[in-house]
């Protein structure tokens, strides 16, 4: 599954949730928190989510949300998050044929994932900062 997530919806935390459950099909108990997409996020099925626009956002709660998900991927191994950047990137094909991205790609994988304490997760109170 393919889920692209407008970041200019997820500026304020209202609105943000109402887009969130439209948009991923989250139940109906849904807790419009950021603790209640934790909890979402980590059982979702396999899927792709794309973040789009971005650029157009000026951090506030986009990036409490963006922390959120990063945090989520770590305890749901079906969860993949990429930028509209990423998304260029893939499209447009490298000189080599792809050949860097492939090797840069199989990189990645291997790399430690962030602690939580550098995304912001705080596992003590389960809460983001």
């Amino acid at each position: 599954m393919r889920i692209i997530l407008d970041a200019k919806q997820l500026e304020r935390r209202q609105e943000a949730h109402a887009y969130l459950k439209k948009q991923l099909s989250l139940p109906e108990y849904y807790g419009n928190n950021l603790d209640a997409l934790y909890d979402c996020l980590t059982s979702l099925p396999p899927a792709t989510v794309c973040f789009i626009h971005e650029d157009q956002v000026s951090g506030g709660y986009f990036e409490k949300i963006r922390r959120v998900f990063r945090d989520s991927r770590r305890e749901n191994p079906n969860l993949e998050i990429v930028s509209e950047k990423d998304q260029e990137e893939a499209v447009m094909p490298d000189s080599d044929g792809g050949k860097n991205a492939a090797r840069e790609n199989a990189a990645d994988k291997n790399a430690p994932a962030e602690t939580a304490a550098v995304s912001g997760f705080q596992e003590k109170d389960r809460t983001w900062n």
